[in-house]
């Protein structure tokens, strides 16, 4: 019963900090896209929450992952220093003293447990170097900040007593928390294919444009064959209006001055007003 309300203390814990985080990131995209919704309804507040929550969570699985990985990796670390400390010794023959950094503690049998999560995400991390080459670089990194904060942790969080400093513990948790959201590429790739999956963002779409609009368009991008144009749609589906990218050019179009076909199988399917995700 204690341990279901610890979980349950947890959980509530991490939905907090899941949507603050989603929030956090949905803020960043809608400033990398340049535009903030205007014209927001109650329902788009609510699919406002639901997509930061998504992203929170999302954020919150693949730092979780990354972290296993550190656990998994351990070993390798530990083995690694002792190697180096043996050479240090045997370079200096006993005869001058040197500093050696406190030994990184062995894993846990608790920690046990999330090293076999953490293999998983060394192949998930392997396959994505042959597909997204930066995106994997910037998770590396994420990887070793990660285990450099953790190993920090079992050096500075101890008090003069010896005993472990909570508040430190704490704060350096939460540093390895966000390690991946300002270093891993999060906001890149990850974002846009999560934002795409909760409809906001379409990469292929194929755009109609209605009114003055048309012209507007004709006019900056050229004409194009029945007035059907090739363009991601950055952001709808929250507020009046859309921001559509073409060729490079960015357009903040409302809602109702634009139809969307969406591409499936090569086929231009029937046309979906604007707006809709």
């Amino acid at each position: 019963m204690e341990t279901i309300k610890i979980l349950i203390e947890r959980l509530k814990y991490v939905l907090q900090l899941s949507i603050a985080v989603g929030l956090f990131i949905l803020f960043f995209y809608v400033l990398r896209v340049g535009h903030y919704p205007t014209g927001i309804t109650i329902g788009d507040g609510l699919l406002f929450v639901a997509i930061a929550l998504c992203f929170g969570f999302l954020y919150s699985i693949i730092s979780g992952l990354l972290f296993c990985i550190v656990i998994t990796l351990t070993p390798f670390i530990r083995a690694i220093q002792r190697a180096y400390f043996y050479i240090k010794r045997r370079t200096y023959h006993g005869e001058e003293k040197f500093d050696e950094l406190p030994e990184i503690p062995k894993i846990t049998l608790d920690e046990a447990n999330y090293s076999v999560i953490g293999f998983f995400g060394l192949i998930f991390l392997a396959i994505l170097a042959f597909n997204d080459l930066s995106l994997f670089i910037g998770l590396a990194f994420s990887v070793f900040l990660m285990a450099v904060i953790y190993w920090f942790r079992w050096v500075s969080s101890r008090n003069n007593n010896g005993n472990e400093d909570s508040t430190k513990v704490w704060i350096l948790h939460l540093a390895i928390y966000f390690v991946p959201l300002f270093v891993g590429k999060f906001q890149g790739g990850l974002i846009d294919s999560t934002m795409s999956t909760t409809g906001v963002r379409n990469e292929k779409a194929h755009v109609l444009f209605l009114g003055d609009y048309k012209s507007f368009v004709k006019s900056t991008i050229g004409d194009s064959p029945n007035d059907i144009y090739k363009a991601k749609v950055l952001f709808q589906g929250v507020g009046s209006n859309s921001v559509i990218e073409i060729e490079g050019k960015r357009f903040v179009v409302p809602n109702s001055m634009y139809y969307m076909y969406y591409q499936d199988a090569n086929k231009l399917l029937k046309p979906t007003p604007g707006g809709s995700a």
